[in-house]
């Protein structure tokens, strides 16, 4: 899960000095704690393995999850501390506001094994199930990922923002 966790945020956990086995094994203990963005992750198991990872929550959570991952770096990592927390302001500077109604997909992510197999789109059909049908789905996805750009589109998802950023908004209005 953790890999997952790490591939559906690359361009910000590449922009850290923290080796990959050790950044995998503090996304490992981030997902075992419910106050933060991984917390509120589930993985989907296929023959015993992990096949997708999808993180969702009501957007106005969106602070204090992000914060609380935050954390878990920095105590983790406290000689990167300040490299660590340029990479945030840098992330941050790098998305548009998601709408505080919304529900937010943080993260999905299926295995390349998995890919093209529908599981992505099953995933999608079950986030923000619990919210009221009115609740927008908000994300973010990375400008160069072109392959989740055209899925988010092909699922209804439209694109939020006009900004030239990194990371484009989506949101579905169901």
């Amino acid at each position: 899960m953790a890999s997952l966790a790490h591939e559906a945020l690359a361009p910000y956990y590449n922009r850290l000095s923290i080796p990959e086995d050790r950044l995998r094994a503090i996304l490992a203990d981030e997902a075992c704690d419910p106050a933060t963005e991984l917390g509120a992750g589930q993985a989907m198991m296929v023959n015993g393995r992990v096949a997708a990872l999808i993180v969702g929550y009501p957007a106005d959570e969106m602070r204090a999850r992000q914060q609380a991952s935050l954390f878990h770096l920095l105590r983790a990592e406290v000689e990167e501390s300040e490299a660590i927390l340029v990479a945030a302001g840098a992330q941050a500077a790098d998305v548009t506001p998601i709408p505080s109604d919304a529900f937010y997909l943080a993260r999905i992510a299926v295995t390349p094994v998995y890919r093209g197999t529908g599981l992505a789109e099953t995933l999608l059909s079950s986030i923000g199930a619990d919210q009221p049908l009115s609740m927008p789905i908000g994300l973010h996805v990375h400008r160069d990922n072109e392959r989740a750009i055209r899925f988010y589109l092909r699922g209804g998802f439209v694109r939020a923002d006009d900004a030239d950023l990194p990371f484009r908004s989506f949101v579905l209005r169901r």
